[in-house]
């Protein structure tokens, strides 16, 4: 059933089921975004997204590559409580009407993380989601921190993605869209905030997330990020980006480059160990080296990811 955000969404930011572009999108959002698309049904959608996973309509063969990365990874990753996530996570992400992808398995595997950093007693009252793709992280979060707010910042013309997924797995959750006039945000289970009016919240944050989409902003971008969650007295920020990417236009957006403070401490800092490779007969990145031996089948991502999980001062 659809619901007044996702249509609300799809009035402003689709026209004729063509994506309209904010002035926040950096050039590599502007070039993808051409391949995004949206079409009302009634009471749905028909999405096609590009760009931020395969979680959608993968054909056969790359399913089972996924589910190959997926059993590699589980063997190579020494934290085990991942499984204890998955079976649950699956079954949400299948609510969802996606299928479990790869993509979907490094969110577990996020969840997983952050849980364990957490711990039982530390529960998030507000969660910040910086760039969600389908939403799969915010849904994972939502079943376990069910009374969190969870709040969701990107492009506005992805945010249609986030709201019908989510409406699709938890159709009794409130969901609140951001906009010039709106009523108080208290009650709403997920808040959607398109990113040029990320300066209308005034929230504060005990979590604030951001996996692998920092990496394809401009540097002007991920300092205005990074001052409003020091505005926002944000607590914890976890970060998992490519150490350096080129973006379609030219400009390089390097991880160590992001504003970090010299007073912020980094509880976690290293490789992300769950997106440094994927199975796959044939990919355009190169193999994965073992003692400089190609392994064969195993390609690298086009760069190391790297993550933080920080404590924000402000």
């Amino acid at each position: 059933m659809k619901n007044t955000v996702s249509q609300r969404l799809y009035e402003q930011f689709y026209s004729d089921g063509n994506v309209i572009v904010d002035n926040a999108a950096s050039s590599h959002w502007k070039s993808f975004s051409k391949n995004i698309s949206a079409k009302s049904l009634g009471n749905s959608f028909r999405l096609s997204g590009y760009g931020f996973g395969e979680s959608e309509r993968p054909r056969l063969l790359n399913r089972l590559f996924g589910w190959i990365s997926i059993f590699l990874h589980l063997r190579n990753l020494s934290d085990h409580t991942i499984s204890r996530h998955l079976k649950s996570s699956k079954e949400i992400v299948k609510k969802m009407g996606l299928h479990f992808s790869l993509d979907a398995f490094r969110q577990v595997c996020t969840l997983s993380f952050l849980v364990n950093h957490l711990g039982s007693k530390n529960y998030p009252s507000r969660i910040l989601v910086i760039g969600d793709g389908h939403g799969i992280l915010s849904a994972l979060l939502h079943a376990q921190y069910p009374k969190s707010q969870i709040f969701l910042i990107d492009l506005g013309a992805v945010l249609l993605f986030q709201s019908h997924y989510l409406n699709m797995a938890f159709p009794y959750a409130s969901q609140l869209l951001v906009e010039e006039k709106m009523d108080s945000i208290e009650g709403a289970t997920f808040i959607f905030c398109p990113a040029g009016h990320i300066d209308m919240l005034h929230n504060q944050f005990d979590l604030a997330i951001n996996v692998a989409s920092m990496q394809e902003m401009t540097q002007t971008v991920i300092e205005g990020y990074f001052q409003f969650l020091r505005k926002s007295k944000t607590k914890l920020f976890y970060c998992c980006n490519r150490l350096e990417k080129s973006l379609v236009g030219g400009n390089i957006i390097r991880f160590m480059d992001y504003p970090w403070g010299l007073t912020d401490n980094h509880i976690v800092d290293e490789l992300t160990p769950w997106h440094q490779w994927f199975f796959a007969p044939g990919a355009p990145t190169a193999l994965l080296n073992w003692r400089s031996v190609p392994i064969p089948f195993i390609h690298q991502y086009d760069g190391p990811h790297w993550h933080r999980l920080t404590q924000m001062k402000c």
